[in-house]
């Protein structure tokens, strides 16, 4: 067995000629060593016994070797030690420290009762362990990612000797459960999730794993089990906060977060409701078994929707609403409220059409027009009133002549007269007219749409196969049944078509119809009164909103970075899926839209966009907002250096502020949008943007004089000026004002070079001097700046040497 057995020897020999060592006992010599100029020498004395204490002197000698070797010469005490194992690195885990060695020879006179081995971390905690063998061992149950300090000695004869110490940082693990999880509905389709870090993260967290899945309708029952599957995703963050859109309206989430490092901790779940629709999306489905209609009375019932997973909200009535589409009926529109899902309507006539819409209604009281159950039915014949105004008009001695009008409302067909006369005592006869029932016109035939264009529809039919009578006209009933535009009332129409000649086809181009809206058209042939219906159900298409009015500035709006502009009143033919898009643009601002276009859910609206401003090449453009269209219109203000929260088409906009002296060209985008068709429209604010700092209060009494650089004004290029535009691109936006003494060439209290900003939407120059300068005639020399030597609209000024009066 090997070990070091020596003793290091420390000698401070300053100023003598010789040194020798000696160890205890019989003081053997043991080396012998010169003298060096160093102030400190070491000395290591080998081949000594392990685990022996020492007495170790230093004896000096002169140049001719006599020295003083008695006892009372000063000696120290050195202890040997005993090496005899080979430590190995240690190898941490994420929740061990696994520590081994290997003895270098057994049997060797280095004794070792216990080996003890220390840990201890950075929160000040230590444990100690003792050990009766020289076998690897694992420490367990550490904490993951930790600093621990690691130190092993070995115990002999009462005695610990330290053998190593040494840093040990442990793995990474998966981390612990993450804290607080809030989940908040912010919308039908939105949540917004919030967590705290876990408290133990056992290493960097590089993401959290956000996972959502639908769990179940609300206004489906538990037993149903109805799941949308496609209403699920997950994402990865490095934030603690999440926004997640799109989501099933009035629904149960079931919402799952866990934090990684080196692997997945333990997932926290919560669950969450969306919130229901503003309006309801549940159209009524009728029972048509249950209808039972009488003379006096109607009674029906229905069911909240074909499917409960239509159901988007809380039903907490139905509103029903009654029409009366018989002449005798007509204009009377009743409105009822039910808590439950029938209706039993008592005020009805006899032999009289009705037409009953039933919508459901929110706990607000809202109701939604384009999700409505229209059913059309008739009360049943009743005994036929009295004729009106029985009158003979004429008589002779063997004839008279009768008037009388028909029974109104009539309780039923009236298919003719019988009259009964007597003849009295008196001569006179008594005579009594009733009428009898006549059927009313059976529904036109084949009625087909040939075509649709803007708001016009041409129809075809047939005439019916019988007309119980003469045939006067056609009515049409328009109602309808759903619309994607953002305005949804006055849709709904009435209108008639008179017959001229009776023929078996007929075709007519009716007018009124709006678009992005789904429409059934009911018609029906009229005699008296209206026959049996026919009908056929349309749907118009996206149109291109034109507007009357423009974008504009509104006054006195300009700040030093912003502008406020006004938007026109959303366009009638806008849909609910429309939006304003409020487009800046300038020369050469060297800014990237790349985060515009990504901030965009579909990366192709975006170069649609661009088609539409149709700005130059060298026009840097942005999206500073999406805006909803408001009937009353909008307001914007550019330039406030905020982010738009998330939108219909994007999720959020940076409006970056503006700058002063520099033209910016603001274009509104319209967004026309239904389904998958798209349609779009430009409004352009007039002339460029340009924001200029209000000039400073001059001196009275300067005098300026202007000169110009001739070779500038040769070189001037005027071009498009409404646009704000420059030929080749180039454009002013400084000019360099010197100040000069008249006659002494002084330049006065100012420095050589003083910058003026000049906007080129100004019709006039000013000058600001110093009052040191005040009482002198000064000149005032333009050299333009190197990009170009034009001025936009300098009206009134003599570019010549012209001299103005402050």
């Amino acid at each position: 067995m090997e070990s070091i057995l020596s003793v290091p020897v420390v000698l401070d020999l300053k100023g003598m000629s010789a040194k020798i060592v000696e160890f205890a006992r019989m003081w053997m010599k043991s080396t012998k060593m010169l003298v060096t100029n160093e102030d400190i020498t070491v000395v290591q004395l080998l081949n000594l016994e392990p685990l022996t204490n020492y007495h170790v002197r230093v004896v000096l000698f002169d140049m001719e070797d006599n020295s003083y070797e008695e006892n009372d010469v000063p000696d120290a005490i050195a202890t040997t030690i005993c090496e005899d194992i080979e430590l190995k690195p240690p190898v941490p885990g994420s929740h061990t420290i696994t520590l081994s060695w290997n003895v270098k020879e057994e049997g060797s006179n280095c004794p070792v009762d216990q080996y003890i081995i220390e840990l201890s971390s950075s929160d000040q905690s230590t444990r100690q362990s003792r050990l009766y063998r020289s076998d690897p061992t694992v420490l367990t149950g550490l904490t993951p990612f930790t600093n621990y300090s690691v130190v092993l000695k070995k115990y002999t004869d009462k005695k610990s000797v330290q053998l190593y110490q040494s840093n040990v940082f442990t793995l990474q693990a998966a981390p612990g459960p993450i804290g607080s999880l809030e989940v908040i509905s912010t919308s039908t389709t939105s949540l917004n999730i919030q967590w705290d870090k876990p408290e133990q993260p056992n290493g960097i967290i590089s993401h959290y794993n956000i996972s959502y899945r639908h769990n179940g309708y609300l206004g489906c029952t538990v037993a149903a089990g109805a799941i949308n599957d496609q209403s699920r995703g997950t994402f990865r963050v490095n934030a603690t906060e999440l926004h997640i859109q799109n989501l099933t309206p009035y629904s149960r989430y079931t919402i799952m977060v866990m934090g990684y490092t080196v692997a997945y901790g333990p997932s926290i779940m919560k669950s969450v409701e969306t919130d229901q629709t503003e309006l309801p999306e549940e159209t009524p489905v009728l029972v048509n078994d249950s209808i039972k209609i009488y003379p006096f009375s109607i009674y029906f019932r229905w069911k909240p929707s074909q499917d409960c997973k239509d159901i988007k909200g809380i039903i907490s009535q139905y509103k029903v609403i009654v029409d009366g589409l018989s002449p005798w009926s007509e204009g009377t529109r009743k409105e009822y409220s039910s808590n439950t899902a029938r209706f039993d309507f008592k005020d009805a006539i006899p032999y009289t059409k009705y037409n009953i819409y039933i919508l459901a209604m929110r706990p607000s009281g809202k109701v939604n027009l384009n999700k409505t159950l229209n059913i059309t039915l008739q009360t049943t014949e009743y005994t036929l009133e009295p004729v009106r105004d029985l009158t003979a008009y004429s008589t002779g001695p063997k004839w008279i002549s009768l008037r009388w009008k028909e029974p109104y409302p009539p309780y039923g067909r009236v298919e003719s007269y019988k009259i009964e006369y007597n003849k009295q005592r008196s001569g006179t006869r008594t005579m009594q007219i009733r009428s009898e029932s006549s059927p009313s016109p059976t529904a036109p035939l084949n009625l087909t749409v040939i075509s649709a264009v803007e708001n016009k529809t041409t129809f075809y039919w047939q005439h019916p196969d019988k007309t119980n009578g003469k045939l006067n006209k056609f009515k049409f009933q328009v109602t309808a049944v759903e619309t994607w535009l953002l305005q949804s009332q006055g849709l709904n129409f009435n209108w008639e078509y008179d017959i001229t000649r009776e023929t078996r086809n007929y075709t007519y181009t009716l007018e009124g119809f709006f678009p992005s809206t789904k429409y059934r058209v009911n018609v029906c042939g009229v005699t008296v009164e209206c026959g049996d219906l026919t009908s056929v159900t349309m749907e118009t298409q996206l149109s291109v909103p034109s507007f009357n009015e423009t974008v504009t500035v509104v006054e006195d709006s300009l700040t030093n970075m912003t502008a406020m502009i006004q938007l026109p009143a959303a366009h009638r033919y806008l849909t609910n899926s429309s939006a304003f898009f409020v487009m800046v643009g300038c020369q050469r601002c060297s800014i990237s839209t790349t985060k515009d276009t990504a901030k965009l859910k579909d990366e192709a609206l975006y170069s649609e966009l661009l088609n539409q401003i149709k700005f130059q090449q060298y026009v840097d453009v942005w999206i500073a907002a999406e805006i909803q269209p408001n009937p009353k219109g909008n307001r914007f203000i550019i330039g406030d250096n905020r982010t738009s929260k998330p939108c219909h088409f994007g999720s959020g906009y940076m409006n970056r502020p503006l700058k002063q002296h520099v033209s910016y060209y603001i274009v509104v985008v319209v967004l026309n949008q239904q389904g998958s068709d798209r349609v779009f429209q430009t409004l352009k604010l007039p002339s460029a943007l340009t924001l200029v700092q209000e000039p400073e209060t001059v001196n009275k009494g300067v005098q300026c004089t202007l000169s110009y650089k001739p070779e500038c004004i040769n070189s001037w290029h005027e071009s498009d000026a409404s646009e704000g535009m420059v030929q080749r691109g180039l454009h002013p936006d400084l000019f360099f004002v010197q100040l000069q003494s008249e006659g002494s060439g002084r330049s006065g209290s100012m420095t050589n070079g003083w910058f003026q900003q000049l906007s080129r939407w100004h019709a006039h120059l000013m000058c600001s001097l110093s009052a040191a300068l005040v009482g002198g005639m000064f000149y005032i020399a333009l050299d333009f700046c190197v990009r170009s030597c034009f001025f936009h609209d300098l009206t009134g000024l003599d570019m010549h040497n012209k001299s103005f009066q402050q």
